[in-house]
Order: structure tokens, then sequence, then C-alpha cells
């Protein structure tokens, strides 16, 4: 494997992103930037004040709505933000499960997503190609597939607890869950630990040794803390308390937020 750089940093993603476009779409006429947008503004906030990183992972379709449905008025707030805030694929939708899909099938989802989010953000700067999937599923072949597409995955997001993840036997998982990060070599493909699900925590506090040694420990091949949420607890006050504790642990420590494949040198 490629030299991994061991330096902490923090990064955090947010699962099921897709009430933001509707509401950017509805309010196309109002709106003077993305950060209108309620939980846009809440990120854009935090990254003020504290340089808070994020991915937002997407859904692209709901009922009769869909990326498509999405205006590009705003591309210019989305690529002057792309070194902060990041759009990768989840899933075409709440129903999607790449465990039973065709790779045909997640390719074409996959393609799908990543054209409408270059269209809607203008840049492929603020696509993230290290995506989280939705429950963390997807065949050998599925993710072969995305692999292939244009602009395809060079990592994912793993479990936050002990299913398997994706095509990973249990030697694998357990490997990744030890070091915070596998490489599948024949697939050129990382994976990242999910290490804090914030619905799952009673506070940041009482999370901060495992925090530390996600940060700090020598074991861990990553020192990397992967943190995440789902975008409608972003509706959610404790939730918002939570993510602004994290900033505060991250501040009061000078560890920076960023993005995982930044801190890999992918030369192999």
């Amino acid at each position: 494997m490629s030299t991994v750089e061991k330096k902490p940093y923090i990064h955090l993603s947010i699962d099921d992103t897709f009430e933001i476009f509707k509401d950017l779409a509805q309010n196309a006429m109002y709106y003077s930037s993305i950060f209108e947008n309620p939980y846009l503004h809440f990120l854009e906030m935090l990254h003020t004040q504290y340089g808070l990183v994020a991915s937002m992972y997407c859904f692209t379709e709901e009922g009769d709505f869909s990326l498509s449905n999405v205006p590009d008025i705003f591309c210019p707030d989305f690529t002057k933000s792309a070194d902060w805030l990041k759009w990768g694929f989840h899933g075409r939708s709440q129903n999607s499960r790449y465990q039973y899909a065709s790779g045909r099938k997640a390719q074409k989802d996959y393609s799908f997503a990543i054209r409408e989010l270059l269209r809607i953000t203008g840049s492929v700067r603020c696509i993230d190609v290290a995506p989280r999937l939705h429950f963390f599923a997807g065949t050998w072949e599925c993710i072969r597939a995305m692999c292939q597409s244009d602009h395809g995955l060079k990592g994912l997001f793993s479990a936050d607890d002990d299913r398997l993840s994706y095509y990973l036997d249990s030697t694998q998982s357990k490997l990744l869950k030890a070091y915070g990060l596998y490489y599948d070599q024949a697939m050129n493909l990382f994976f990242f630990s999910t290490d804090i699900r914030l619905e799952r925590i009673q506070s940041i506090a009482k999370e901060r040794t495992n925090m530390e040694y996600c940060l700090l420990g020598n074991e861990r091949k990553s020192n990397g803390l992967h943190v995440f949420t789902h975008e409608n607890r972003l509706a959610n006050e404790e939730i918002c308390q939570k993510i602004i504790d994290l900033c505060v642990f991250a501040q009061e420590r000078s560890i920076p937020f960023a993005f995982p494949l930044q801190r890999l040198d992918l030369v192999l």
C-alpha cells in the first residue's frame, strides 16, 4: 500500500441527503445563495467558525422529484465551497439495496447521480468519490461497476457497527475495524471506518476516549475520526449540538477537519 499520512483529522458526513435539493429547487427564485437553506447555513456557520468540512451523500430521486429537477443557478456557491463541502452518491432512493442489484443497475444509478451533481454544482471539485452507500451494501460486481464509472469510486465508508460492509468478508472487516483503513489492491479501493454515528451516542464528551484512540492510536493506519449522521437529523437540536461540540473538541486540540482521500498518497 502507498504511504498513509498519520496526521489526525476529523471528517463529518451526512447520509440520505435529498431534502436540501428539493428546498433549493422550490426556492430557486427566492434564494440568493444555497446557504439560505437552513441545513447548509448551519454547516457554513461551523465552517467559518471552526473550519468544518462536510460530505453530503445523496439520494437521487423520491417520488416524482429527482436531481434532474434541480436548477444549476447555484453553481457559483457550490464551486466556491468545494474545498470544504462535497457531494457524493448514497443510493438512488431509500429503497436502494446494492447487495441485490446488478452491476449494470449500480453503474446506471451511480452515473446518473454524478452527472447530475456535476451539473448542479458546476465542478468536479465538488464531487466526493469516497462516499457511504445506503445500508453499507454492495456486491463486488456492483462496487466494481461504480469504480469503473466516470469519476468512479476511490473509497467507501464502512458500517459503524459489527455488520459486514459491502463485499468484505469477516477477516477483512475486522482489519478495517482495527486499523480504521483497509485497501483492496485488486479494486484499487480504500475502505474507511465509520467511527461515530451521532444518533447513537449520548454526548461528544462521553466519547472522548474512543475519539482520542481513533485520532492518536498507534494501531490505527488512518488517524482519522469519521463521524456521520443523517440529513433529517439536522432538524434535531440535540444532533446539532453534538456537531457543535465536535467542532469545539477539534478546535481545543488543534485537529483539522479534512476529507479522507486528501490524507492519502494515492500513487500506488
